[in-house]
């Protein structure tokens, strides 16, 4: 089976945006939010925002890794509700000590203007919600990020990334971090989807969505009467036949979810054979009726 990592996935599904030439030049960041006290209370969650800034430059693409001290905080949320991003390619998702990230802007992005001023500035990405373990100190830090230029080219700017550096005690500040969400994952759908460089030329499946609360925990997918199993996009398909419904189920981080389901296309193709024969059995017997009236018009 052939690898797949995040820059082949981007390429694959977003390859109409035309960044296949990589090359460095000018300017952009990855960085957080400067509004996060560094000194905070081991009793609250707490928060930073994390932003992306193209220098100036109009930018379309981006991906990014962070770390953070897992012995030290643990992941509450990511909310990605008013992202500037127009699509993820790979959702924010937490793996281990590490989120990694990756989307795009179809029409480009080069700031968040202010309608006073007139002036732009970076926009959002997402927040991520840290929930403390213990006292101690700790970094968070973007260790991976890369920002490409919506020239056609797919140029690839020179990345400045940030750190935020933090303490964790009893007498801390207290940030006011509590979304209330009762509200599943945006409804999406799934597409069956084969390529000669993903999966050996297998079919797999491709998924995403929102939550404009708390944001996308995780997802789980099931197969026809196999259990559900924790997945990510792109995941490969156990029914290779393609005779199963596929449920994808989204899940946030409040613990709502949204389930949406697909159908392989031999299982389409039965349900039209199906309905085919449906619609003949109701003709053939209309026909039959009819004729038995004109039998017993001529009587």
């Amino acid at each position: 089976m052939k690898n797949i990592n995040t820059k082949k996935v981007i390429f694959f599904l977003a390859a109409f945006f035309a960044f296949v030439v990589s090359k460095s030049a000018f300017a952009a960041s990855i960085e957080f939010s400067k509004n996060t006290p560094s000194i905070l209370s081991s009793e609250k969650n707490f928060y930073v925002d994390v932003f992306i800034d193209g220098e100036g430059e109009d930018i379309n693409a981006f991906l990014g890794e962070i770390t953070f001290p897992e012995d030290l905080v643990e992941i509450a949320s990511i909310y990605n509700g008013l992202t500037v991003a127009t699509a993820w390619v790979v959702p924010p998702v937490v793996s281990g000590s590490s989120i990694q990230f990756a989307g795009i802007m179809a029409n480009g992005f080069s700031g968040t203007i202010d309608p006073v001023t007139n002036t732009r500035s970076p926009g959002t990405l997402f927040r991520i919600t840290f929930r403390p373990l213990r006292e101690g100190s700790g970094i968070v830090n973007i260790s991976k990020a890369e920002v490409y230029k919506n020239d056609g080219l797919g140029t690839k700017l020179s990345t400045t990334t940030d750190s935020f550096i933090f303490a964790i005690s009893k007498g801390g500040d207290k940030m006011e971090t509590e979304l209330p969400d009762t509200n599943g994952p945006e409804e999406f759908s799934p597409m069956i989807v084969t390529h000669p460089d993903v999966y050996d030329g297998k079919y797999f499946l491709i998924f995403s969505t929102t939550d404009k609360e708390t944001g996308v925990a995780y997802y789980e997918v099931k197969e026809g009467r196999r259990p559900w199993v924790r997945a990510t996009s792109p995941y490969l398909l156990q029914d290779q036949s393609l005779r199963s419904r596929i449920w994808v189920r989204a899940f946030d981080y409040a613990g709502n979810y949204t389930t949406v389901s697909i159908l392989g296309p031999y299982i389409r193709f039965m349900y039209l054979i199906l309905i085919f024969l449906f619609l003949l059995l109701l003709f053939l017997l209309d026909r039959d009726e009819r004729k038995k009236k004109e039998k017993k018009g001529r009587v």
